[in-house]
């Protein structure tokens, strides 16, 4: 409840602060419904190529970059620092390639809901590493607010796979390996975090997001470099035309084009001003009711859960906001 009063007096500050929680809240929602349609766009489907999540990933960082850039270049905003340049590109290539490759590929594993749940291990784990590599102090309350967390993520990872959307439940295999996927896209996302945090300083928002999906660009096509030279069946040249599908086939990238407009083109701006405008205590809070979001989103898209599922979400919101208050 404390978290939530700091929201409302943060908001109340003035015209920035409400309008930086508005984007906050938006763009939680609009990342929510983005991954229900990414998910959808990767299903597979009769006679259209297969589509890869990081062929996916790396659609939707390219186009929001050559949008970002051409939006740069009209406002004429000042680039970032070289010595910027770094951090913001390796926050890009944690964030934009691995994590969200690793994010859209629990998708048709442990489910979209599961999935998102998983991400609000980010506060935690960016606390975490805040107090071992810059020696920040985590209180008693902090550490107990990562049990809750915890908690309530376990609470829903307990839940029994229900049919929805006229699809079977995924077997228990793969919705571990799902469960697993969005725990590496956490701590992924968490380090992106705070390599980031440092390029960010004196660095227009506008600037220094083309900079990361620069870093997001560039690592996808070193990974998949990197996979065909290990892999003996695709290899390099077959892994970089996997990454290529959805500008070689229109009904890829017509598939995509929803999904990057909800989860993309639109949402990473009101993300940016979020994180320009408020604390990033509260910045962190709102970007965590994702998974709230989503939980009547896919029941909308005909998505069905139980009640471990609506609970466990909740609390583990609640630890996040814990987290945030006591660090």
């Amino acid at each position: 409840m404390t978290a939530w009063v700091e929201v409302v007096a943060h908001s109340a500050a003035g015209g920035a602060a409400f309008s930086g929680a508005a984007a906050g809240l938006g763009a939680a929602a609009l990342w929510a419904l983005g991954s229900f349609l990414f998910s959808r766009a990767m299903a597979p489907r009769p006679g259209r190529p297969r589509l890869s999540p990081a062929a996916a990933n790396l659609f939707k960082n390219t186009s929001a970059g050559l949008i970002f850039a051409a939006a740069w270049w009209v406002l004429g905003d000042a680039p970032p620092a070289p010595s910027a340049w770094l951090s913001l590109g390796l926050s890009g290539f944690l964030g934009f390639a691995v994590g969200d490759a690793l994010y859209f590929a629990a998708f048709s594993r442990c489910g979209v809901q599961l999935a998102a749940v998983a991400a609000n291990l980010i506060p935690p784990l960016a606390a975490l590493i805040d107090f071992l590599y810059f020696g920040r102090t985590l209180s008693a309350a902090a550490l107990a607010a990562m049990v809750v967390t915890l908690a309530g993520i376990g609470l829903v990872v307990s839940e029994r796979p229900r049919t929805g959307a006229g699809r079977p439940p995924p077997d228990p295999r793969a919705r571990r390996t799902g469960l697993w996927f969005a725990a590496l896209a956490a701590v992924a996302q968490a380090v992106a975090i705070v390599s980031g945090r440092a390029g960010f300083e004196g660095t227009d928002l506008l600037p220094g997001t083309v900079a990361r999906l620069v870093g997001g660009v560039s690592g996808a096509l070193v990974i998949a470099v990197v996979l065909g030279a290990l892999q003996r069946g695709t290899g390099t040249v077959g892994e970089l035309r996997l990454l290529a599908r959805p500008f070689a086939y229109r009904a890829l990238a017509w598939a995509l084009v929803p999904a990057c407009l909800v989860g993309a083109w639109i949402n990473l701006p009101l993300h940016s001003h979020a994180l320009g405008t408020l604390a990033p205590g509260v910045s962190a809070i709102l970007f965590a009711t994702t998974p709230l979001f989503a939980l009547p989103i896919g029941m909308a898209l005909g998505e069905r859960y139980g009640w471990r599922t609506a609970v466990g979400t909740a609390i583990a919101f609640v630890g996040v906001a814990g987290v945030v208050r006591f660090t």
